[in-house]
């Protein structure tokens, strides 16, 4: 029944049947039947979706109060048990939307490609069902430590198919992704006319950008590479290259932009300098240094704690339970006290480190005692570009069930952070956009994270392959429900590299080897809006792609541009057959935070004379837009999309 101060005649009901327990069986809807006329005499009775209680209370005029804040998910965490298969996950959404276009214009552009639409479908269906939360089966696995070694392999068999399964779904996504990409790539080079032999670069983003390709081991700075198009330019040299050197004393790599000092001892980074500013950026915090690996070991106490404090009384009495019922998936029963193994976070370290011209390696050997796997720092400065370009290895990672989480520790030296969090929807300030009761712990990203001094200067962090982070200290097997519990302050980003916080729904274990790739870059009070983070993040994301061509063609010119955008940070995200209906379907989804006018320009070759503008279920939403010279021009907000169905007449 509604509260005695509800103000409407309208009331929804919204009865569901407990978790995981399928639909009703008919004797109890027929029962729920009964009961309605029993207790409502005269009531009318049929079937409904939760639009009809949405425009039975609009017709009311309410004026209803709106709850505005962030609303982090605390289950979120349980993407990072299956690192690989989110690595392919944030390479394949990218991906498959710059696939689908670049085949659109090469029809368009007379370079005729087979059917595709069933492969994209199919594509995207995987996608989704990666997505969806069941990963894999939730048999309980309650041996730890030696028992757990001692577990027949055979006991576990099916469980671990079962997370097989899942991933294959993104395994698959990715087969098809690579496999139109690399026939749209082929069918480029072949059609393009070129002097000589040399190497096509496309541009997967609907700006003019440069960056840097490697084809054939030779790396290559390419510059203003067209929207959604391509440049050929000849084949580099072989370069000439110093012989790689290997020291565990402390070393230093150098480009125009950065100057990076290692010391392979600490297994870390001791100083990242902005040659621009002469500003050093990083900082140790709580002994942790820049690039370190982490591992925590947790105990038992420490998942009952977070369990109960997750489920902040959902759970009382649950199941015959005496006071709260601590899900046996969160808590970990069976695992051996902190009493018998304590808690434990430890790093590798004592390395070697070995330059090879603007790149450093740093290897730490594993420490099989202390449950540490090797891990292998790789450090990149782009000759041409100011970023700093991470990435960490884990190496053969041992089976395990013990509950752990695993980071790459990121400490900067900012003396007043202000921290950003930057994902495809809005950006969260963590200190006063989280609602009380939310995860503060533990967050997901798009672009990434910035972190800025009260002076405006700041340091970008974009995670390319894993999006869970943790600011100021690690945040698994946490669960702070206010900012009076946990705001972070201090400047540190610790990201995920896998955890297994939850042992339902999600695997228990992730052995073997693995790495996760991030960018970084510096920015001052001056920087546009879009340079912050969105326009090189999503450059990051979306890299250039390389062919390599004999430029005996005759189709394509050795430079074209495809569709096109009038600001930066505007993605194409659909340029393909329309799945609803007849006609080309065109998404472009504004990812900068920048709303206005946006104008769309069409590649060469396109003849549509209108766009009717449609929502995300392809249902119409608007009168056609005439579309003149090639050009569309539409009101953009910021972070949302703008789909159309393109006409021909």
């Amino acid at each position: 029944a509604p509260a005695a101060d509800w103000p409407y005649p309208i009331w929804p009901a919204i009865i569901v049947t407990p978790d995981n327990s399928g639909p009703p069986k008919a004797d109890q809807v027929k029962a729920l039947f009964e009961d309605a006329v029993r207790l409502l005499p005269g009531v009318k009775i049929r079937m409904g979706t939760m639009d009809d209680f949405v425009d039975a209370i609009l017709r009311e005029k309410p004026e209803i109060p709106v709850v505005k804040g962030e609303m982090p998910d605390t289950w979120i965490h349980g993407i990072m048990c299956d690192p690989g298969g989110v690595k392919l996950s944030r390479e394949v959404h990218p991906q498959i939307a710059a696939a689908e276009a670049l085949h659109t214009q090469l029809n368009l552009w007379g370079v005729t490609q087979p059917p595709t639409a069933k492969d994209f479908a199919l594509a995207y269906e995987k996608m989704l069902l990666y997505g969806e939360h069941t990963w894999g089966g939730a048999a309980s696995v309650n041996q730890y430590g030696d028992a757990f070694a001692k577990l027949d392999p055979k006991r576990c068999a099916d469980l671990e198919a079962s997370w097989e399964d899942k991933t294959d779904y993104i395994r698959e996504a990715a087969r098809i992704s690579r496999h139109i990409t690399d026939a749209n790539l082929q069918a480029l080079a072949s059609a393009v006319k070129h002097d000589g032999p040399g190497m096509v670069v496309f541009n997967p983003l609907p700006w003019t950008r440069s960056g840097t390709v490697e084809l054939h081991g030779e790396t290559v700075f390419v510059k203003d590479v067209p929207p959604c198009g391509y440049r050929t330019v000849p084949v580099p040299p072989a370069s000439m290259r110093m012989a790689p050197r290997t020291t565990t004393e402390p070393a230093t790599i150098e480009s125009a932009f950065f100057k990076v000092t290692l010391d392979p001892g600490k297994g870390a980074v001791t100083s990242l300098v902005d040659k621009r500013t002469g500003r050093e950026w990083v900082e140790p915090a709580d002994g942790r240094a820049f690039g370190q690996y982490l591992n925590e070991r947790f105990t038992f106490e420490q998942t009952l704690d977070y369990a109960v404090s997750y489920q902040n009384g959902r759970a009382l009495n649950f199941g015959g339970a005496k006071g709260e019922w601590p899900h046996p998936g969160m808590h970990k029963p069976g695992m051996i006290s902190e009493k018998q193994v304590p808690y434990r976070a430890a790093s590798t370290a004592k390395g070697t480190v070995t330059i090879d011209g603007l790149t450093a390696t740093l290897e730490c050997p594993a420490d099989p005692a202390n449950h540490l796997p090797a891990t292998v720092l790789q450090i990149a400065l782009p000759t041409s570009q100011p970023f700093v370009d991470l990435q960490i290895t884990i190496k053969d990672k041992a089976k395990d069930n013990w509950p752990e989480a695993d980071w790459l520790c990121l400490p900067f030296k900012i003396a007043s952070p202000q921290f950003r969090v930057h994902r495809a929807l809005g950006v969260m300030d963590p200190a006063n956009d989280i609602l009380p009761g939310a995860n503060r712990d533990l967050f997901s990203v798009g672009h990434g994270v910035t972190i800025a001094d009260v002076d405006g200067a700041g340091v970008t962090v974009c995670p390319l392959d894993h999006p869970l982070v943790s600011l100021d200290r690690p945040g698994c097997w946490k669960s702070s429900k206010s900012a009076e519990e946990f705001t972070p302050k201090r400047p540190v980003i610790y990201l995920n590299l896998y955890n297994n916080q939850w042992n339902t729904n999600f695997r228990y274990w992730y052995p073997g080897t693995w790495s996760s790739r991030v960018r970084l870059w510096t920015f001052d009070a001056k920087t546009p809006a879009d340079a912050v983070i969105a326009t090189p993040a999503l450059e990051a994301r979306n890299p250039l792609l390389v062919v390599a061509t004999g430029g005996s063609g005759d189709k394509l010119p050795s430079e074209q541009s495809g569709l096109t955008v009038s600001r930066p940070g505007v993605v194409v995200t659909a340029f393909g057959a329309n799945p609803d209906g007849p006609g080309t379907l065109l998404r472009v989804w504004e990812m900068a935070g920048q709303p206005g006018e946006l104008t769309i320009t069409l590649p060469e070759g396109a003849k549509f004379l209108a766009a009717t503008p449609v929502n995300l279920r392809g249902e119409k939403t608007g009168q056609p837009i005439a579309i003149a010279d090639g050009n569309l021009t539409v009101t953009l907000p910021a972070y949302s999309p703008a789909s159309f169905i393109l006409q021909h007449n």
